[in-house]
């Protein structure tokens, strides 16, 4: 995949915050020769890490409600 094309994609997985997308161009970071190019796939991964941080979050929370409705159940 090429660098533009890389840069685009991990946009629009950002954007509509597609996890699954995210997590696959994570796996497949191109080598960049050019400093801003760097400098925004950089600050597209911070990006990134803190949707899936956010989603980490919410499943959290999620679990503990399920703990919380198991707990009351028993």
């Amino acid at each position: 995949m090429q660098n533009r094309q890389w840069i685009e994609s991990i946009k629009l997985a950002i954007i509509n915050e597609k996890i699954d997308d995210i997590i696959e161009y994570s796996k497949s970071i191109p080598s960049f020769d050019d400093l801003k190019q760097m400098q925004t796939a950089q600050a597209l991964i911070k990006q990134a890490s803190e949707i899936i941080k956010k989603e980490q979050d919410k499943l959290n929370i999620e679990m503990q409600k399920i703990k919380q409705i198991k707990s009351f159940l028993n």
